[in-house]
């Protein structure tokens, strides 16, 4: 059963009678500043310690802290994402209040989390090798992008490296909002969290379709550029803001070329045939942020 973020059952380690336990034992520390007795102050944190060591790929949490990372309709079903790695935690901090957190064994965080096993944390991330932190955080709201100045569009990116260093580029390059087609992948995933260091929480992300998509763009006259091979150098266009850049599937471009008005923009290369969606598209940002600074 899951409880305001915590899991009970008969089985687990954590259950009603302990957590009760647990507040009363941090009441009775501070109340009685037991903390200057060294030895019982000591043996209390070690039955805290205990309450919340998860030595079990059974333990209810390793399962939920799983089926986050595997699952997006889990996901999108309790309104929640799972955040890894140390780096990524603490910048997701700064925003986002944690519903569990799981650390391994000896470290340390402000906030009351779970003592993870090495091989236990191991089951519970999809890397060969992981640091053992895990956060889960709420899942961050549609965003409706409003009063988006510089919108990337991703239509069909299926690749989460790709999503993810897009992301990031695009916050890098002043870009404030992400319309997200929907036959993209999930970008709340961990793998598109890992890839964009966290960019996915500090943007304002839409995941939505053709038609919402095609209605934002006629209500606020976004200047909308397709990245296209066959399309004609930056330095052609005069660019002005609300701007739009749209990057297609990684093999076959966008599908938003039934659009009325847009520009072809390409990049002009030299011994390939084409680059990387993720590199042609954070050039790209670069060129249009850097030509609206000219």
């Amino acid at each position: 059963m899951y409880i305001q973020g915590r899991f009970f059952t008969k089985h687990s380690i954590l259950n009603s009678d302990y957590l009760q336990l647990l507040a009363t034992i941090k009441i009775i520390i501070y109340t009685l500043n037991l903390q200057k007795n060294i030895y019982l102050y000591y043996f209390l944190y070690v039955i805290i310690f205990l309450m919340k060591l998860v030595t079990s790929s059974q333990n209810p949490i390793v399962k939920h802290l799983t089926k986050l990372r595997k699952d997006g309709s889990y996901r999108r079903e309790i309104k929640s994402i799972l955040v890894e790695g140390k780096k990524i935690i603490l910048e997701a901090q700064k925003k986002h209040a944690f519903k569990n957190l799981a650390i391994p064994i000896g470290c340390s965080m402000e906030s009351d989390p779970y003592y993870l096993k090495e091989d236990i944390a191991q089951k519970i991330s999809s890397l060969k090798t992981c640091d053992g932190y895990f956060a889960e955080i709420e899942h961050p709201k549609n965003s409706e992008l409003l009063n988006c100045q510089k919108m990337l569009i991703l239509d069909h990116i299926q690749d989460p490296g790709n999503l993810g260093t897009l992301i990031r580029s695009a916050l890098a390059f002043g870009f404030d909002g992400v319309y997200i087609l929907d036959q993209s992948v999930d970008p709340y995933s961990p793998k598109v969290i890992r890839s964009s260091m966290g960019a996915v929480l500090h943007l304002p992300i839409c995941k939505g379709d053709y038609a919402g998509l095609e209605k934002l763009l006629r209500a606020r006259s976004f200047q909308t550029f397709i990245a296209d091979a066959s399309g004609s150098s930056l330095s052609e266009f005069k660019v002005k803001m609300p701007f739009a850049l749209v990057l297609g599937n990684e093999g076959n471009g966008s599908n938003l070329e039934n659009f009325s008005s847009y520009e072809m923009l390409s990049i002009p290369i030299q011994n390939v045939d084409s680059l990387n969606v993720a590199i042609a598209g954070s050039l790209l940002m670069h060129k249009l942020s850097e030509t609206l600074c000219q």
